[in-house]
Protein backbone atom coordinates (compact mmCIF):
# COMPACT_ATOMS: atom_id res chain seq x y z
CA UNK A 1 0.00 0.00 0.00
CA UNK A 2 1.43 3.45 -1.02
CA UNK A 3 -1.89 5.46 0.02
CA UNK A 4 -4.97 5.21 1.76
CA UNK A 5 -6.86 4.94 -1.34
CA UNK A 6 -5.32 1.47 -0.66
CA UNK A 7 -6.10 0.96 2.53
CA UNK A 8 -9.50 1.75 2.10
CA UNK A 9 -9.70 -0.98 -0.33
CA UNK A 10 -9.34 -3.41 2.26
CA UNK A 11 -11.46 -1.83 4.99
CA UNK A 12 -14.33 -4.13 4.45
CA UNK A 13 -12.25 -7.23 5.36
CA UNK A 14 -12.08 -8.28 9.28
CA UNK A 15 -10.13 -10.99 8.67
CA UNK A 16 -6.76 -9.92 5.95
CA UNK A 17 -4.56 -13.20 5.01
CA UNK A 18 -1.09 -12.28 3.48
CA UNK A 19 1.59 -9.68 4.39
CA UNK A 20 0.50 -5.52 4.12
CA UNK A 21 3.40 -3.11 3.94
CA UNK A 22 2.87 0.39 3.39
CA UNK A 23 5.63 2.81 2.05
CA UNK A 24 5.82 5.89 -0.01
CA UNK A 25 4.91 9.29 0.60
CA UNK A 26 1.83 9.35 2.63
CA UNK A 27 1.50 11.62 5.20
CA UNK A 28 -0.15 9.65 7.60
CA UNK A 29 -2.67 6.40 7.14
CA UNK A 30 -5.18 4.35 8.99
CA UNK A 31 -6.23 0.58 8.81
CA UNK A 32 -10.02 0.19 9.94
CA UNK A 33 -11.82 -2.54 10.72
CA UNK A 34 -8.99 -5.59 9.88
CA UNK A 35 -9.10 -7.14 13.66
CA UNK A 36 -6.63 -10.25 12.39
CA UNK A 37 -3.81 -10.08 9.86
CA UNK A 38 -2.66 -13.81 9.15
CA UNK A 39 1.01 -12.53 8.18
CA UNK A 40 2.72 -9.40 8.51
CA UNK A 41 2.07 -5.65 8.59
CA UNK A 42 5.65 -3.19 7.65
CA UNK A 43 5.46 -0.25 7.88
CA UNK A 44 9.24 1.02 6.25
CA UNK A 45 10.62 4.18 4.56
CA UNK A 46 7.29 5.76 4.41
CA UNK A 47 9.78 9.29 5.05
CA UNK A 48 6.53 11.51 5.07
CA UNK A 49 4.22 9.38 7.43
CA UNK A 50 3.70 11.43 10.57
CA UNK A 51 1.08 9.02 12.48
CA UNK A 52 -0.51 5.60 11.79
CA UNK A 53 -3.16 3.86 13.31
CA UNK A 54 -4.78 0.16 13.14
CA UNK A 55 -7.21 0.56 16.45
CA UNK A 56 -9.47 -2.41 15.51
CA UNK A 57 -6.53 -4.72 14.82
CA UNK A 58 -6.26 -7.73 17.63
CA UNK A 59 -3.99 -10.21 16.33
CA UNK A 60 -1.15 -10.35 13.74
CA UNK A 61 0.15 -14.00 13.43
CA UNK A 62 3.68 -12.33 12.15
CA UNK A 63 5.84 -9.72 12.50
CA UNK A 64 4.94 -6.20 13.23
CA UNK A 65 7.46 -4.36 11.21
CA UNK A 66 8.43 -0.18 11.99
CA UNK A 67 11.31 1.02 10.33
CA UNK A 68 13.21 3.76 9.04
CA UNK A 69 9.92 6.07 9.09
CA UNK A 70 11.90 9.46 10.12
CA UNK A 71 8.76 11.81 10.59
CA UNK A 72 6.55 9.19 12.50
CA UNK A 73 5.38 10.91 15.74
CA UNK A 74 2.66 8.37 16.54
CA UNK A 75 1.77 4.85 15.94
CA UNK A 76 -1.25 3.26 17.93
CA UNK A 77 -2.62 -0.38 17.73
CA UNK A 78 -5.05 0.05 20.81
CA UNK A 79 -6.34 -3.42 20.47
CA UNK A 80 -3.22 -5.69 19.46
CA UNK A 81 -3.10 -8.37 22.18
CA UNK A 82 -1.21 -10.90 19.95
CA UNK A 83 1.43 -10.52 17.47
CA UNK A 84 4.46 -13.12 17.19
CA UNK A 85 7.33 -10.57 16.71
CA UNK A 86 7.54 -6.69 16.90
CA UNK A 87 10.26 -4.65 15.43
CA UNK A 88 10.72 -1.10 16.12
CA UNK A 89 13.43 0.36 14.20
CA UNK A 90 14.78 3.46 13.28
CA UNK A 91 12.63 5.90 14.50
CA UNK A 92 14.14 9.17 15.24
CA UNK A 93 10.66 11.53 15.77
CA UNK A 94 8.34 8.83 17.46
CA UNK A 95 6.71 9.95 20.99
CA UNK A 96 4.02 7.36 21.04
CA UNK A 97 3.71 3.49 20.36
CA UNK A 98 0.47 2.44 22.03
CA UNK A 99 -1.20 -1.35 22.35
CA UNK A 100 -3.08 -4.02 24.51
CA UNK A 101 -0.17 -6.62 24.02
CA UNK A 102 -0.42 -9.60 26.08
CA UNK A 103 1.10 -12.38 24.17
CA UNK A 104 4.32 -11.56 22.04
CA UNK A 105 7.49 -14.02 21.55
CA UNK A 106 10.17 -11.58 20.34
CA UNK A 107 10.57 -8.02 20.61
CA UNK A 108 13.21 -5.67 19.73
CA UNK A 109 13.41 -1.51 20.20
CA UNK A 110 16.35 -0.04 18.59
CA UNK A 111 17.43 3.51 17.75
CA UNK A 112 13.85 5.33 18.61
CA UNK A 113 13.46 8.47 20.02
CA UNK A 114 10.02 7.05 22.69
CA UNK A 115 10.55 7.77 25.93
CA UNK A 116 7.79 5.18 27.49
CA UNK A 117 7.19 1.84 26.28
CA UNK A 118 4.16 1.29 28.28
CA UNK A 119 2.79 -1.11 25.22
CA UNK A 120 4.63 -3.61 26.56
CA UNK A 121 4.81 -3.51 30.37
CA UNK A 122 2.05 -6.17 31.15
CA UNK A 123 3.23 -8.94 29.12
CA UNK A 124 3.90 -12.38 31.26
CA UNK A 125 6.69 -14.12 29.11
CA UNK A 126 8.25 -13.97 26.06
CA UNK A 127 11.53 -15.14 24.22
CA UNK A 128 13.74 -12.03 23.36
CA UNK A 129 13.37 -8.82 24.33
CA UNK A 130 15.87 -6.34 23.37
CA UNK A 131 15.80 -2.73 24.22
CA UNK A 132 18.89 -0.71 23.20
CA UNK A 133 19.92 2.85 21.68
CA UNK A 134 16.75 4.70 22.82
CA UNK A 135 18.31 7.86 24.25
CA UNK A 136 15.12 9.30 25.24
CA UNK A 137 14.12 6.14 27.40
CA UNK A 138 14.61 6.67 31.19
CA UNK A 139 12.77 4.42 32.76
CA UNK A 140 10.93 0.53 31.99
CA UNK A 141 9.33 -1.07 34.28
CA UNK A 142 8.14 -4.73 33.43
CA UNK A 143 6.00 -7.39 34.34
CA UNK A 144 7.55 -10.36 32.60
CA UNK A 145 7.78 -13.62 34.71
CA UNK A 146 10.27 -15.45 32.24
CA UNK A 147 12.36 -14.80 29.43
CA UNK A 148 13.36 -17.98 27.60
CA UNK A 149 15.85 -16.46 25.05
CA UNK A 150 17.63 -13.20 25.90
CA UNK A 151 16.79 -10.07 27.86
CA UNK A 152 19.01 -7.23 26.47
CA UNK A 153 18.64 -3.38 27.88
CA UNK A 154 21.28 -1.63 26.80
CA UNK A 155 22.65 2.10 25.78
CA UNK A 156 19.21 3.81 26.47
CA UNK A 157 18.72 6.86 28.16
CA UNK A 158 20.94 8.42 30.91
CA UNK A 159 20.14 7.80 34.21
CA UNK A 160 17.94 4.84 33.27
CA UNK A 161 15.70 2.95 35.83
CA UNK A 162 14.50 -0.64 35.16
CA UNK A 163 12.84 -2.61 37.21
CA UNK A 164 11.86 -6.73 36.15
CA UNK A 165 10.58 -7.52 40.27
CA UNK A 166 8.45 -10.30 38.64
CA UNK A 167 11.01 -11.63 36.78
CA UNK A 168 11.68 -15.31 38.22
CA UNK A 169 13.51 -17.23 35.22
CA UNK A 170 15.61 -15.97 32.15
CA UNK A 171 18.15 -18.33 29.81
CA UNK A 172 20.61 -14.98 29.28
CA UNK A 173 20.10 -11.28 30.46
CA UNK A 174 22.24 -8.39 29.44
CA UNK A 175 22.50 -4.87 31.10
CA UNK A 176 24.69 -1.95 30.35
CA UNK A 177 24.36 1.92 30.56
CA UNK A 178 21.61 2.30 33.27
CA UNK A 179 21.63 3.65 36.50
CA UNK A 180 19.23 1.51 38.80
CA UNK A 181 18.47 -1.98 38.28
CA UNK A 182 15.84 -4.16 40.48
CA UNK A 183 15.50 -8.42 39.89
CA UNK A 184 13.70 -8.43 43.25
CA UNK A 185 12.70 -12.25 42.57
CA UNK A 186 14.94 -13.08 39.77
CA UNK A 187 15.71 -17.25 40.63
CA UNK A 188 17.28 -18.95 37.72
CA UNK A 189 19.69 -18.01 35.06
CA UNK A 190 19.90 -20.84 32.65
CA UNK A 191 23.36 -19.37 30.70
CA UNK A 192 24.37 -15.98 31.86
CA UNK A 193 23.78 -12.76 33.37
CA UNK A 194 25.53 -9.76 32.40
CA UNK A 195 26.31 -5.94 34.28
CA UNK A 196 28.72 -3.84 32.39
CA UNK A 197 29.31 -0.03 31.75
CA UNK A 198 26.61 0.64 34.71
CA UNK A 199 25.93 3.08 37.22
CA UNK A 200 24.34 1.39 39.55
CA UNK A 201 25.55 1.72 43.02
CA UNK A 202 23.70 -1.29 44.13
CA UNK A 203 22.42 -4.51 43.19
CA UNK A 204 19.64 -7.34 45.19
CA UNK A 205 20.45 -10.47 43.79
CA UNK A 206 19.52 -12.16 47.20
CA UNK A 207 17.22 -14.86 45.79
CA UNK A 208 18.93 -15.74 42.89
CA UNK A 209 20.01 -19.68 43.15
CA UNK A 210 21.01 -20.95 39.88
CA UNK A 211 23.48 -19.38 37.41
CA UNK A 212 24.08 -22.45 34.76
CA UNK A 213 27.17 -20.68 32.80
CA UNK A 214 28.80 -17.14 33.76
CA UNK A 215 28.09 -13.97 35.98
CA UNK A 216 29.55 -11.20 34.99
CA UNK A 217 29.85 -7.78 36.57
CA UNK A 218 32.45 -5.79 34.83
CA UNK A 219 32.79 -2.05 34.58
CA UNK A 220 30.21 -0.66 37.08
CA UNK A 221 32.29 2.17 38.58
CA UNK A 222 30.03 3.20 41.06
CA UNK A 223 28.92 -0.57 42.46
CA UNK A 224 29.43 -0.22 46.37
CA UNK A 225 26.58 -3.27 47.42
CA UNK A 226 25.94 -6.38 45.89
CA UNK A 227 23.50 -8.94 47.51
CA UNK A 228 24.17 -12.26 46.55
CA UNK A 229 23.13 -13.87 49.86
CA UNK A 230 21.06 -17.02 48.55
Amino acid sequence: ATSQSDLDKIASCQTLVGNLTITGELDSATLTNVEILKGSLVLKNATQLSNFSADNLKTITGSLTLSDLTTLTSASFRSLIRVDTIDLVTLPAISNFVTNLQSANNILVSDTALETIDGFSTLKEINVLNINNNRFLTSFNSDLTSVWDALDFSFNGQEAEISFDNLFRANDITIRGVHEASFSSLKFINASLVLMNNTISKIDLSRLTQVDRSLIIDSNSELTSADFSN
